[in-house]
């Protein structure tokens, strides 16, 4: 299975090492907006590369994980929907609490 991890901060950076640990994934390529947190994670061995943007990352994915804040999710969606093939499984982190007031809800439509 190929997997996408966008935000490799520290959730993204745990799933990353439970997925190498236990073998799930054949190809691990993270997308972080600060690229150190993606180096981090590839010379670590948690990643096998890193992505120049949310949409590389996700391209030929099996399963697409965003794991950043709840806020930036919107956008993320918006740039990763024209790449996903049809099995692709995307995954949104959970959230501890409800978006604020004004915030706009949002879903994956296939």
């Amino acid at each position: 299975m190929k997997a996408a991890i966008l935000g490799c901060g520290l959730l993204g950076g745990s799933l990353a090492a439970a997925l190498r640990s236990r073998r799930l994934s054949s190809h691990l390529v993270g997308y972080d907006l600060d690229a150190r947190a993606c180096s981090r994670g590839v010379e670590r061995g948690l990643l096998d590369g890193s992505a120049a943007s949310a949409a590389q990352a996700a391209r030929d994915a099996d399963l697409v994980v965003l794991a950043t804040p709840v806020g930036a999710m919107p956008d993320l969606l918006a740039q990763i929907a024209g790449t996903l093939g049809p099995a692709a499984m995307p995954s949104i982190s959970r959230c501890s609490a409800a978006p604020a007031a004004g915030e706009p809800a949002f879903a994956v439509k296939r």
